[in-house]
């Protein structure tokens, strides 16, 4: 448990060099229908889930804090079915005739991951 500890605040606080990173960031790759195509979805190795869980589990109230309205499951059980029951109120509504969800482009893959990480650093200072 303290190792995992140690490791798990060295990553949150120390730059590390990524070539030192490759056994710990490998993951499973499973490969996932989307009608046309496939999408491949890694799955990360056990201990680096448990130093991500680590690492949120510290930062969780900051995440939120940073994140606002934004993220509609940070930090709540059952966030996500959370958005869902409220979208399904809204579509019982009587002033409703629809609701429509769009996700245009895989926005995650897309972002410039430097110009989040200095987001981060600015925003969110803690982490």
């Amino acid at each position: 448990r303290e190792s995992i500890a140690r490791l798990s605040r060295k990553m949150a606080t120390e730059i590390l060099n990524p070539d030192t990173l490759d056994s710990f960031t490998a993951c499973k790759l499973i490969p996932l229908d989307k009608n046309p195509g496939i999408r491949p979805i890694g799955v990360g190795e056990l201990l680096r889930r448990v130093v991500g869980k680590t690492i949120s589990w510290a930062i969780k109230t900051d995440a939120m804090e940073a994140a606002g309205p934004l993220q509609v499951a940070a930090g709540i059980n059952s966030g996500a079915e959370g958005a869902i029951h409220a979208m399904r109120e809204m579509f019982s509504e009587d002033g409703s005739e629809a609701v429509i969800l769009i996700d245009a482009e895989n926005a995650f893959n897309s972002m410039n991951r430097s110009v989040a990480l200095h987001n981060i650093q600015i925003i969110c200072p803690e982490v």
